[in-house]
C-alpha cells in the first residue's frame, strides 16, 4: 500500500469518527432534568421536597441491620508468624525384648517310671522332651505338669507354657 493511500484511508476513517461524534452530541438539548415539588409541612402526599429518584428509594434504617454472624467472620489480617522450629523429641526407649512364641506343637504323652515324656513338633523335626533338656540352647524343659509345660527362653529368662491338650 502506498503512503499516500494509506493517509487518505486514515483521514476518512477520522472524519466518520468525527461526524458520529457530532451527531451523538447533538442530542444533549434533549435531556430533561428532574422535577423537585416544593416542601409542603403537612402534606400527605409522597415525594415532596425531593426528588424523583429519592421519593423511589426507600428509607434505610441500619439500627435494624443483623449483626449477629459479623464477629465469628473477623480475621487477623496481620497475624504473627513464627519461624521457630521446637527441637525434635528424644528419641524413645527401644522396646524392651521379649521372648518369640513357643516354636512347639503337642503331639502327645508317655508316662514312664522315671518320669513323663513329651511328644512335640517343631517346624518338621520331632521332639521327645523331658525335664531339664534344653532345646537348641534356647529353651529349657523346666516342668511337665498334667495340662501344661514350663519352658525357659534361656537369652531374656523369660518363661513361656505350652498346652498339652486335656488332661489325663
Amino acid at each position: 500500500m502506498k503512503p499516500n493511500r494509506r493517509t487518505l484511508i486514515l483521514f476518512i476513517a477520522l472524519a466518520g469518527t468525527l461526524a458520529a461524534t457530532a451527531w451523538v452530541s447533538g442530542n444533549d438539548d434533549e435531556v430533561v432534568a428532574p422535577v423537585e415539588r416544593p416542601y409542603r409541612p403537612g402534606s400527605t402526599q409522597p415525594g415532596y421536597g425531593k426528588s424523583a429518584q429519592e421519593a423511589e428509594m426507600p428509607e434505610l434504617r441500619l439500627a435494624a441491620l443483623d449483626t449477629r454472624g459479623l464477629d465469628d467472620m473477623k480475621t487477623d489480617l496481620f497475624p504473627v508468624k513464627s519461624w521457630y522450629v521446637p527441637p525434635p523429641s528424644p528419641p524413645r526407649a527401644p522396646a524392651k525384648p521379649m521372648a518369640p512364641p513357643l516354636p512347639f506343637t503337642y503331639i502327645g504323652r508317655m508316662i514312664e517310671d522315671d518320669g513323663t515324656a513329651v511328644f512335640v513338633t517343631e517346624q518338621d523335626r520331632n521332639r521327645i522332651l523331658r525335664v531339664g533338656d534344653v532345646i537348641d540352647h534356647v529353651w529349657r524343659v523346666d516342668a511337665i505338669e498334667t495340662a501344661r509345660m514350663k519352658f525357659t527362653y534361656l537369652p531374656l529368662n523369660e518363661t513361656k507354657y505350652l498346652a498339652l491338650g486335656a488332661g489325663s
